[in-house]
């Protein structure tokens, strides 16, 4: 969160659903009631609440509540839970409410100052380019899909939802485009302007340019290699358009 300069705070935490059976019916728990407190301290965030639950199996427990603007301590007794199947092996019991819950999250836009700003935006780009680059690696050696890949339609797509959400997250979106076409643009293939690097590198290592014979071939290989990339990434959006609309 702190990446997109945004600052993540605690909101009400709401029970939305309780279980029969479980501790919280026998305690009288109901949907609705918002979980104010833990062993009398107050509680913010519902990660905290399922964390202590967690660590308290059977144990009497006090959750401060409020219900009809009403504030309620309620006793609760936990239940006992078997590990999970992803917890370490010999793990402990753990501790159970037998409700759902859920929580309300207020944003607030965290600003900087203008040197600072461009020194963050440098490290945005930077980590974006390196994160392309990584996902590009993973795909070519089959470590990641090649559904990953998006051609105009995605694009189109993604650029009118961001406009709805307004101003800011639609530039956003722009600048995460542009900075991927930027690092697809200095690929070291023929055609395309990190092509054109590659020849300079190597006329400035042989001391002579590439010959003609040579350039053309490439040529021909990046023009094929852009055609297949395009063709997948239209490819890769149809096939989103009808599994969107089937």
């Amino acid at each position: 969160m702190a990446t997109l300069g945004l600052s993540l705070k605690g909101g009400p935490v709401t029970i939305t659903e309780v279980l029969p059976g479980s501790a919280a019916e026998r305690a009288g728990l109901k949907s609705g009631d918002r979980v104010v407190a833990w062993q009398g301290k107050p509680l913010t965030q519902a990660a905290e609440l399922i964390k202590a639950v967690r660590a308290q199996p059977g144990q009497r427990v006090a959750l401060g509540i409020e219900r009809g603007g009403q504030r309620l301590d309620i006793p609760v007794t936990l239940d006992t839970a078997p590990p999970r199947d992803g917890d370490v092996p010999g793990a402990a019991p753990a501790g159970k409410l037998g409700a759902a819950l859920s929580q309300a999250v207020q944003m607030e836009t965290v600003r900087y100052a203008p040197v600072e700003a461009l020194s963050r935006a440098a490290g945005q780009v930077w980590n974006t380019s390196a994160l392309s680059l990584k996902l590009l690696g993973k795909m070519l050696i089959g470590q990641a899909s090649l559904q990953n890949l998006s051609g105009p339609l995605t694009v189109a797509d993604y650029a009118g939802r961001a406009a709805h959400l307004g101003l800011q997250a639609f530039v956003s979106f722009l600048a995460l485009v542009s900075v991927s076409l930027g690092v697809l643009n200095l690929l070291p293939i023929p055609v395309l302007d990190g092509g054109h690097l590659l020849y300079y590198c190597v006329e400035f290592l042989t001391g002579r340019p590439v010959p003609d014979h040579w350039q053309a071939m490439l040529q021909k290989v990046g023009i094929a290699c852009i055609l297949l990339l395009t063709s997948l990434a239209l490819f890769n959006d149809v096939s989103r358009m009808f599994l969107a609309n089937g």
